[in-house]
């Protein structure tokens, strides 16, 4: 925010004085023969406009402060929600993948019982949270996760050993790779 009076260049310095007596100092300086005080900081021009009398402009500022710090905080929650939400459908992506290389080698027998049912709840609903997996599955956030990472592993290490050239469809439901 900025603002700026135009007054007489023999007034500037008694002006100054007597916004800062008020709470609203400014800086001033002589431009093309004239003193012009200068307010940079929203403080000071709302203090200054709110002593002047002027209520409404102080409303309608404020109203414009407020409008403009919705919409910042509006968007760093939805730029917050777009990664998350990304880094979820790389994450349920790559999971039925690590799933499908591992029934290919039908190694999905050497999972546990807790983790084949993952996987099983995975394939069923890709779109699903880890959270809402957990929910499905009666399981903790943390123990489907964890399941979840061992899949990944045992099927890294798994894809390691298979000759190249070799690779895992995706399972049915689950398409091309997201951009």
């Amino acid at each position: 925010m900025h603002l700026e009076l135009v007054v007489a260049p023999e007034d500037a310095a008694e002006f100054v004085d007597r916004v800062a007596a008020i709470g609203a100092p400014a800086s001033w300086r002589i431009r093309r023969g004239r003193g012009v005080l200068t307010w940079k900081s929203i403080d000071g021009v709302l203090t200054l406009v709110r002593r002047m009398g002027a209520s409404a402009s102080v409303l309608e500022l404020e109203s414009r402060l407020v409008t403009r710090q919705l919409h910042g905080h509006l968007n760093r929650v939805l730029n917050a929600e777009e990664a998350n939400l990304s880094r979820a459908v790389r994450a349920s992506y790559r999971q039925s993948l690590a799933i499908a290389a591992l029934a290919q080698t039908d190694s999905l027998s050497d999972l546990s019982v807790v983790d084949q049912r993952v996987a099983r709840a995975r394939i069923e609903a890709p779109e699903a949270t880890l959270g809402e997996l957990a929910e499905g599955l009666d399981m903790t956030r943390s123990r489907v996760q964890r399941a979840l990472g061992r899949i990944e592993r045992l099927a890294r290490d798994d894809l390691s050993a298979v000759p190249s050239g070799g690779h895992a469809s995706p399972p049915a439901g689950i398409g091309a790779s997201p951009g």
